[in-house]
């Protein structure tokens, strides 16, 4: 059975082996935060412990002499204990060079006033050996230093205490078995020395401290291998927590509940372009706009601009454990790229939106325009077989009300204002016929513009479909070249407008419908019964003839035929004058696109002229008369023209005067046509050809080409007429074969 002393030292013995073996673990960890003061806590702890035990069975210098190598260790525990209480709690940053050297200045300073006590006597100033239960023992009576070395670690212990407790509630308990550990391995020891220290032990003068070692090795170890204390380390999380903070891309500023800025994270230091150290203290009011900020609200979101940048803003509250608000936390989110990103993609949609719009007003444009298209066609289909203008005018208003085109449309007969109206407009009861005046809309007036109607320059350049005043419908000038037949106006109701591009189509209707009734113009002066005769005389000078005859010789039209392109190939013989100066007069006149000779006798000379315009010829086939006559002298020139009886010979005569001035009506009869002799007309020798053939054939003639030698060829003549000359050839032989035909029939 082991005696006193033994069991002394084989608790002691105990205590150091159980202290050098967690020494040996943490200084493989070492690094793990707090590793390495702990190993260095646990050594001192060992020296502690393993020199009182041989201490105890030593007497006189031998005793002291294990009793100074004892204090090598004992000043020193309480220092390495708070250095890491610090770094296993994240408080690492506190421990600088300059704060662990001074964390060491007493107990270091300890260890060598204990080993020249007696030189000082500042440790202790006496001591006895006592001999009890078997073991040495030393009473001491301590000097002022051991009460300065001992008031110092009770500090320190106490304040890792409070450290460790802290830990367990800002973590929410997470770390409270460590804690709960490390606290109780550390309190063993403590009280120990406490009674120690009072005297308050069994045996006098024996230090109970290092037998507590046992307890704080077996505390300590059960942290370090069942709650795996290096592993889990508190300091990890709080650092993380800060380095997570300090690195996050985000700006982080925390501020009192004033909104005093205590915090603010490197990320948020540049947003508001300063240091973290500048900020410290200022009113967050003096760098951000707060009004948007709901800082009372937990989640708030507000969005901020600054320095061009985007930023989302989530404030939430900081409470304390009386869940009392202390602060608030502002995170600041870059959220510039989103933004742009989401007006990019809003912009983006708003582009695809119109396209979608444009191009579905496109289709729908389209399919009015085919159908408007297939109407036009039923409306030139119809045409073809009318034989009048009332005929024609009936027939276009009911195709285009009877297809949905429109609700009305109106034909004014006449340029301004309309002599006679023909419509129709859509009712309960079907497509009903109007004649009057007093059933057109208020929207509706059937006259084109004043300067269109009466100059021919404004009739041949304003031609489009103008809208009406009420904006939806249309109203369309019937022209051929430079005259204006009438006006066609439609309506198409409420549910709808017509577009730009309708308006184009509409107006190239109104030119086919003013081809149409200037066709059958022509076509009733050639077959009718009647016709009516117009005297002009012109004094005029911007009339060709009237200029001619009185600088070059008196002239005479011989012939008109229609060209190409809206022109006229007049013939002209001038009497008492050379073909080089008629020429050269006429080649500068206003309208002469183009002159040449055709015969020079030496007496008279012969040209035909190419005119656009500058002759009284020109607005009177324009409007679809017959030109039978034209001589001038002396500046004066005498027109006859035939036209329908259907004319407004009024229009046609303001037409007339408008291009020339100083010319007038002499005269107006009706009359039998004169045909070119009696009888030709009877039997029908002309009676076959088409007008196209007759305008061919009296160029021809007109030209010299029946001559011989020819005064002009095929090509010459097909080039006057703007045809080719396999036209020319065509007709001449078609119309060759129906007056031979007459003169030798066949048997």
């Amino acid at each position: 059975m082991l005696g006193a002393g033994a069991l002394h030292v084989l608790l002691l013995t105990v205590a150091a082996a159980t202290t050098a073996v967690l020494a040996r673990y943490a200084l493989r960890h070492r690094d793990q935060p707090g590793a390495i003061p702990f190993s260095a806590a646990m050594v001192s702890m060992s020296i502690w412990s393993g020199c009182y035990a041989v201490s105890l069975t030593q007497t006189g210098a031998s005793r002291l002499l294990w009793e100074r190598l004892q204090w090598l260790g004992v000043p020193l525990v309480a220092g390495f204990l708070f250095l890491f209480i610090l770094e296993y709690t994240g408080y690492e940053s506190v421990l600088t060079p300059l704060t662990t050297v001074l964390v060491f200045v007493i107990p270091v300073s300890t260890v060598v006033l204990v080993q020249t006590n007696p030189l000082h006597h500042l440790v202790w100033t006496e001591h006895e050996e006592v001999v009890a239960s078997g073991v040495v023992t030393l009473v001491q009576e301590y000097g002022p230093w051991f009460w300065v070395l001992l008031l110092y670690n009770y500090v320190l212990i106490t304040v890792g205490g409070v450290l460790l407790v802290r830990l367990v509630l800002v973590s929410e308990y997470l770390y409270i078995d460590q804690a709960v550990l490390l606290v109780l391995g550390i309190a063993a020891p403590f009280v120990g020395n406490v009674l120690s220290v009072l005297g308050t032990v069994p045996i006098p003068g024996l230090d109970v401290t290092p037998y507590a070692f046992t307890v704080t090795g077996i505390a300590f170890g059960n942290a370090l291998f069942r709650y795996r204390l290096f592993d889990i380390l508190p300091a990890t999380r709080q650092l993380g927590k800060q380095a997570a903070l300090a690195g996050l891309d985000d700006g982080v500023v925390i501020v009192g509940e004033e909104a005093d800025i205590i915090y603010l994270n490197d990320a948020a230091a540049d947003i508001f372009g300063t240091d973290p150290e500048a900020l410290f203290g200022d009113r967050l009011q003096a760098h951000l706009d707060t009004d948007d900020l709901a800082l009372d609200s937990e989640d708030a979101f507000a969005e901020l601009t600054l320095d061009q940048r985007t930023y989302e803003v989530t404030t939430a509250p900081i409470t304390d454990q009386q869940d009392r608000t202390i602060g608030y936390t502002i995170l600041l989110h870059d959220v510039t790229s989103r933004v742009w990103r989401e007006r990019t993609l809003r912009r983006q949609r708003d582009e695809l939106a119109k396209r979608e719009r444009t191009l579905r007003q496109q289709r729908d444009e389209l399919a009015r325009l085919e159908r408007l298209n297939s109407v036009i066609r039923n409306v030139n289909a119809t045409l073809v077989s009318a034989t009048s203008r009332e005929e024609i005018a009936r027939t276009v208003c009911e195709t285009l009300v009877t297809t949905d085109t429109c609700d009305g449309a109106w034909f004014g007969l006449g340029p301004h204002p309309a002599t006679k109206i023909v419509g129709m407009a859509v009712s309960d009861d079907g497509p009903r016929q109007l004649d009057s005046a007093e059933s057109l809309p208020d929207s509706v007036t059937l006259s084109v513009a004043e300067d269109e109607a009466s100059n021919p320059t404004a009739a041949e350049t304003t031609r489009p479909a103008s809208r009406m005043d009420g904006g939806a419908g249309a109203t369309i000038p019937l022209v051929y070249g430079r005259t204006v037949y009438g006006v066609l106006a439609l309506e198409p109701g409420a549910a709808r407008e017509f577009t730009e591009r309708e308006h184009e189509v509409l107006s190239e209707m109104g030119e086919t419908i003013g081809h149409a009734i200037h066709a059958v113009e022509q076509e009733r002066l050639l077959v009718s019964d009647v016709a009516v005769e117009l005297e002009f005389q012109s004094t005029d000078p911007a009339a060709l003839f009237v200029a001619l005859s009185e600088a070059v010789g008196p002239c005479t039209l011989d012939g008109l035929v229609p060209g190409g392109r809206e022109m006229l190939l007049a013939y002209v013989t001038v009497d008492d004058a050379t073909t080089d100066d008629v020429m050269a007069f006429v080649s500068d006149h206003d309208g002469v696109a183009e002159v040449e000779s055709v015969d020079d006798d030496g007496d008279s000379a012969t040209v035909e002229v190419t005119l656009t315009g500058g002759s009284l010829c020109c607005p009177l086939v324009e409007f679809g008369a017959n030109v039978r006559s034209a001589e001038a002298t002396d500046g004066r020139c005498r027109l006859v023209a035939e036209v329908s009886p259907d004319t407004s010979v009024r229009t046609v005569v303001e037409r007339v005067t408008d291009a020339f001035p100083a010319t007038d009506l002499r005269s107006k009869r009706e009359l039998t046509p004169p045909g070119m002799d009696d009888e030709l007309l009877t039997d029908g020798t002309l009676e076959g050809l088409t007008e196209r053939q007759r305008a061919t054939l009296e160029a021809a003639y007109r030209a010299g080409y029946f001559e011989w030698p020819r005064d002009s060829t095929a090509e010459e003549v097909a080039e006057s007429m703007d045809v080719s000359s396999a036209t020319v050839h065509q007709h001449l032989r078609k119309a060759e074969n129906q007056i031979f035909s007459r003169f030798f029939p066949r048997k």
